[in-house]
């Protein structure tokens, strides 16, 4: 027989591969339905992992309804916490967390898993104002005390800056999240996280400037934009000493020139034109430091940046540059150099209402719930000119047991879900492959969405990402593909809009704040180059500088600079920009162009509902789909029992 440790390696190599699910079920059809501690550990924890959840969501709630003594493994608890975090059990999470003693659970695994779920923007929403989140807490402070420094230190940078992540939350989370530090502070020796993680919670009462300065030598533009996006009233006051005493100004002068940059960045359109003055003065100031430098030796991703800064201001500053560089002739062919479109300007007049270019872009899922909250909310006030390019099938989830309620209901939905359980999904799949796959039931066509968007069918774009090119591409690739084909309808329609909405098809809203005003939106894009995501810039633990990549308000010309993302990542790769994504990635592209582009990102003043999914099938279609499946077969005792669950529910809607 196979040894144990020989089947996890082989299952685990399984799972990087792609095949998740199969890894999985290989190791429970192995150990059977009652696994011994030590291979439940490595179960729960490759099902946490690699996304298997729902699949050991069993496994999880009979380990943890076990009597208290027979929970001995650290591991398994840890990891069967994990699953029922992961499956949005949140209530049993807390509860099992909590009923835990510190030394039934493995330190460094259950700082991982709190850390987690503490920063779960759905976990932090429902339980916001109940008092176990406090103590939740406090059980981190009680783990970081047991921590090493350097893991504390870690552990509390990565707290505070992992605020960016839900803005909306700040209220009830933040005063926790400083009582956090101020527990743990006295045990931090001094360095730039710890100073940036003070900064960013409220702690800098006693920081000056120049400990800022000191700080601030080797910051990344995405520590100093998340710190800006929270704490802007204390890193303005910070910063007024550079211009009132001149030893803070000439120490700051020789910040590393990406930094100075940043602040160029970050600036940009603010009221404070003394600071404005100064931080141009310091980004003006960067040539001189490299006068005598080496075209070889010029730090070109940053002086790269300076000359977009500057290609309209400061064109002596471009020359310089330019000649300095031997590929001056090729760049001047890049798009990021080159933008090659221009738009006019926004011509808003009191006599008639903004004219909005509404760009709908992504798969559609539940687009005829979320429409008309958009309508409602959002385009009541102005001309909307719609756009829409999407693909082929609606994208329905895969009817997994932990999804099958996005797409079944009544009694049927508990059948499926029971029988889906019992025989694994994989073999669910293979049985009824029309049911799981619901491919004749999500498909859209032009006619049907002009009708539904009120759009000549010119203005719709379907296209099949099942064939062709698109079945290479991952994911964000195609989100950014749909975002560049709507807004590229739009510019070549030859219709002048005062400004572009870009927006999922699923996105709902809860209405607008009582900020929200098209007019002032339209003028701050215009004259302070500010992008209004559907949330601002920020810096998160995995994916870096990110900004939301769901919906977005702009003018035209900065709207084009953002759907264009996907083509400046492939040029800034050419450029050897090392901090900038790779390949295309949910969220971080779209906020690099705009950053690169001097951009500002804002918030927009809007009130978000839920993502819709696709309305669940009648169960007429349900039971025509089940015979569709059984049409080649005799249908024994499971297909009975799907059957009789589809035809009850037919009995009952009628």
């Amino acid at each position: 027989m196979t040894p144990w440790n020989d089947i996890v390696r082989a299952a685990w190599a399984e799972a990087q591969a792609g095949r998740q699910t199969e890894a999985v079920e290989s190791l429970i059809a192995r150990v059977g339905p009652s696994p011994a501690d030590p291979e439940l550990s490595v179960i729960l924890h490759m099902s946490a992992v690699h996304g298997q959840h729902a699949r050991a969501l069993p496994l999880a709630e009979a380990y943890l309804t076990r009597q208290a003594p027979v929970r001995a493994n650290r591991h398994c608890n840890v990891w069967a916490l994990e699953i029922l975090r992961k499956a949005g059990r949140f209530e049993d999470f807390v509860a099992h967390t909590l009923a835990f003693a510190p030394d039934q659970i493995s330190i460094p695994l259950f700082y991982v898993m709190l850390a987690g779920a503490l920063h779960d923007e759905t976990f932090l929403r429902t339980f916001e104002t109940d008092p176990r989140l406090e103590t939740l807490f406090a059980m981190m402070v009680e783990q970081a005390h047991a921590s090493g420094h350097q893991v504390r230190s870690e552990f509390i940078f990565k707290n505070a800056f992992t605020f960016t992540s839900a803005p909306q939350l700040y209220s009830a989370v933040f005063p926790i999240h400083r009582r956090l530090m101020l527990a743990v502070d006295g045990q931090l020796s001094d360095s730039k996280n710890v100073f940036l993680a003070r900064l960013q919670l409220g702690l800098g009462e006693g920081i000056d400037g120049a400990a800022l300065v000191r700080a601030l030598v080797d910051v990344t533009p995405q520590e100093l934009c998340a710190v800006w996006t929270i704490r802007k009233e204390r890193m303005a006051e910070l910063m007024r000493p550079f211009y009132i005493e001149g030893s803070f100004n000439t120490a700051a002068r020789d910040l590393a020139p990406h930094v100075v940059l940043t602040f160029e960045k970050i600036f940009s359109g603010l009221p404070d034109t003394a600071l404005r003055l100064i931080v141009r003065d310091w980004v003006d100031h960067i040539p001189r430091r490299y006068a005598d430098t080496a075209p070889a030796d010029l730090p070109t991703d940053v002086l790269d940046q300076l000359v977009l800064i500057h290609r309209g201001r400061r064109p002596d500053i471009h020359d310089w540059y330019m000649a300095r560089r031997p590929d001056a002739e090729a760049l001047g062919h890049l798009r990021l150099f080159n933008p090659g479109v221009t738009f006019p300007a926004p011509a808003l007049s009191l006599t008639r209402k903004p004219r909005v270019g509404v760009c709908i872009s992504g798969q559609l899922r539940g687009y005829t719930q979320a429409h008309p909250t958009v309508m409602r909310h959002l385009l009541g006030d102005v001309e909307p000119v719609i756009f829409v390019d999407t693909w082929r099938k609606i994208g329905r989830k895969t009817p997994t047991p932990a999804q099958a309620w996005r797409m079944f209901s009544g009694a049927f939905l508990k059948t499926y879900q029971s029988t889906a359980d019992a025989m694994g999904f994989q073999a669910m799949q293979a049985r009824y492959p029309a049911l799981t796959a619901l491919d004749d039931a999500s498909t859209v066509d032009v006619e049907t969405l002009a009708a539904f968007y009120g759009c000549p069918p010119d203005h719709i774009r379907i296209e099949d990402d099942e064939t062709g090119v698109f079945t290479g591409y991952s994911n964000p690739r195609k989100m950014y593909h749909k975002i560049r084909g709507a807004q590229a309808m739009l510019e070549a329609s030859g219709i002048e809009v005062d400004a572009a909405l870009r927006i999922r098809p699923d996105k709902s809203l809860d209405g607008v704040t009582p900020a929200f005003d098209w007019h002032q939106l339209i003028d701050a894009s215009h004259n302070d180059r500010v992008f209004f995501a559907d949330f601002p810039a920020r810096t998160h633990p995995t994916s870096g500088f990110v900004i939301g990549d769901q919906a977005g308000i702009a003018t035209m010309e900065l709207m084009h600079i953002y759907t264009q993302a996907e083509d400046t990542t492939v040029e800034a790769g050419k450029l050897g920009w090392s901090d900038w994504p790779a390949t295309p990635r949910a969220h971080a592209n779209l906020s690099h162009a705009l950053w690169i582009n001097s951009v500002r990102i804002d918030t927009m003043p809007v009130r978000w509902g839920k993502m819709f999914d696709p309305e669940a099938l009648t169960a007429q279609a349900v039971l025509g789909l089940l015979e569709l499946d059984m049409a080649d077969r005799t249908p024994d005792v499971t297909d009975a029992q799907l059957l009789a669950a589809a035809q009850a529910d037919i009995k009952n809607a009628g």
